[in-house]
């Protein structure tokens, strides 16, 4: 604020004079008013709703493998590593204008256990990929996601834990022929 005074409205001079001092500050406010009343008109993109459309840009790149693993929850693999991160939904409706338009969820209404999610509080990739996911071909009638693995992997009779256990290691497998595909790729 200093340097701007100094520098635009005096041009790097000193002023001496009380009188054009206080022009140039009410010149000063002025303007501001003025660069306040065109941002509220036009809206503009702050950084946590610009990093929000970067991560959605990037969830379009994802072809990950999502399972459910319960009522509103759901496993999805890292793009990088073998890690396994947990997505929750939350039952928050709230009317917050940080909201993806894309997937039409807002910041609050997913969780996960990802750095971004959980450290930084952004709306991360994987929220991203799994609201696309939800919204496009994964969710029925009844807003559940039907089970992304082949049958020949299906677990009859089990309990719960063996599937979420039979599907970590499934994902865990895919990983690894997907790591082995690259390698080849690489060859």
């Amino acid at each position: 604020m200093h340097r701007t005074i100094k520098y635009v409205y005096l041009q790097g001079k000193n002023s001496k004079r009380l009188d054009k001092t206080i022009n140039i500050l009410m010149s000063l406010v002025r303007d501001k008013l003025y660069d306040r009343i065109i941002t509220l008109h036009k809206g503009k993109i702050s950084s946590k709703l610009s990093e929000l459309r970067k991560r959605h840009y990037t969830s379009t790149e994802l072809k990950n493998l999502i399972c459910e693993n319960g009522e509103d929850s759901w496993i999805i693999q890292s793009t990088r590593s073998a890690e396994l991160y947990n997505l929750r939904k939350e039952n928050i409706n709230c009317d917050c204008k940080l909201r993806c338009g894309y997937c039409n969820s807002c910041i609050h209404q997913y969780t996960c256990t990802c750095i971004d999610s959980a450290v930084k509080w952004n709306m991360c990739k994987h929220i991203h990929y799994l609201c696309t996911f939800l919204n496009t071909n994964g969710a029925d009638q009844t807003g559940n996601v039907r089970k992304c693995i082949d049958e020949s992997n299906l677990l009859i009779d089990c309990d719960p834990q063996q599937e979420v256990q039979h599907l970590i290691k499934t994902l865990v497998v895919n990983s690894n022929k997907k790591k082995t595909i690259d390698e080849r790729k690489e060859k």
